[in-house]
């Protein structure tokens, strides 16, 4: 599936030197995209509205964690996001 946000992540973890500290098996979902999450604000109050599409994010289960157990407890850098459901 193409998944822009996906290759600009790993375009710019790539870019900066990163690269050697990607997992070779990280999670990738097949059928689902990256997911984004907006902010809006009012720049009056300061009130705020995030609304969250968790794309691939969301479709990650308790067995998908269990499987990569020794690959997280064994990272270094362990780099994940908050929108997760």
């Amino acid at each position: 599936m193409d998944d822009e946000a996906k290759d600009c992540e790993v375009k710019c973890i790539s870019a900066n030197g990163f690269a050697k500290l990607m997992c070779k098996d990280r999670y990738v979902h097949k059928y689902k995209i990256t997911g984004a999450a907006a902010i809006m604000v009012n720049e009056e109050t300061g009130a705020n509205a995030i609304n969250v599409f968790p794309g691939a994010a969301g479709a990650i289960t308790n067995n998908d964690i269990d499987k990569a157990e020794e690959t997280i407890k064994n990272s270094k850098i362990f780099l994940t996001q908050l929108e997760a459901p």
